[in-house]
């Protein structure tokens, strides 16, 4: 029996729209009267994603309680790049929530707490956001890609 090519579920399709694709299929879904509908995966992708975050966070705080956290590489290493995909997929459940559709790269989420939520969060909490977002990003990049990081151990 030959095997079905894989076909996304509606909320993968709908995480991978881009801003020009989340307009047309806003268009579309209005034009059809199924907004709703749409609403709700949109919603449910959201939910999704937090829980993502959640899960990391969890992940990394389970790490730390095993108090082998300041004490080897790897688990710095990991808390740091799970703490950080928790931000990470947080701020990307709220573009998605607020903009309504999903950003997957690293850099131009965190320029678009400054940007594309700019008009959504107070001037000070985006700058902020935009900031710690920065800064956990270069940390996972380092922990996770640099063999000397982080020093002093």
């Amino acid at each position: 029996m030959p095997r079905r090519p894989y076909q996304p579920s509606p909320l993968k399709q709908i995480e991978k729209l881009s801003d020009e694709g989340s307009r047309v299929a806003r268009w579309l879904a209005d034009q059809e009267g199924i907004m709703v509908g749409f609403h709700r995966k949109l919603s449910a992708l959201c939910v999704d994603r937090l829980q993502l975050a959640e899960h990391h966070l969890a992940f990394a705080r389970q790490i730390q309680r095993r108090g082998k956290s300041g004490k080897t590489r790897q688990d710095k290493r990991q808390v740091i790049s799970r703490a950080y995909y928790a931000m990470y997929h947080a701020v990307r459940a709220l573009h998605l929530s607020l903009r309504g559709y999903d950003l997957d790269e690293h850099r131009k989420l965190a320029q678009s707490v400054t940007t594309d939520l700019a008009g959504h969060l107070k001037p000070k909490i985006a700058k902020k956001l935009h900031q710690v977002l920065e800064r956990a990003r270069h940390a996972r990049n380092e922990a996770d890609y640099s063999p000397y990081y982080p020093v002093p151990l």
